[in-house]
């Protein structure tokens, strides 16, 4: 059975505080048992200290998202 999901990630710093909202999608079923499951995450918002930085991040952060995503699919999986 699929599962969508919307959350938020929050990643804190003793100056920052980034909150990643984001939409999950996981479905064990989608493909025999011979594949892998079909996860796919997509980032909605991003904010930085309680200022809309989505735009910035699809600018200039998409090509060093690795950090935040993997930060966002960890939570999206833990919750």
């Amino acid at each position: 059975m699929p599962i969508n999901k919307y959350g938020t990630c929050v990643v804190e710093g003793d100056k920052y505080c980034i909150a990643i909202e984001y939409k999950y999608y996981y479905d064990d079923m989608s493909h025999d048992r011979l594949q892998p499951p079909e996860e796919e995450l997509t980032i909605k918002k991003v904010e930085l200290n309680n200022i809309d930085i989505t735009d910035f991040y699809w600018d200039y952060l998409d090509n060093h998202e690795a950090v935040f995503l993997s930060k966002a699919m960890e939570h999206a999986r833990e919750n």
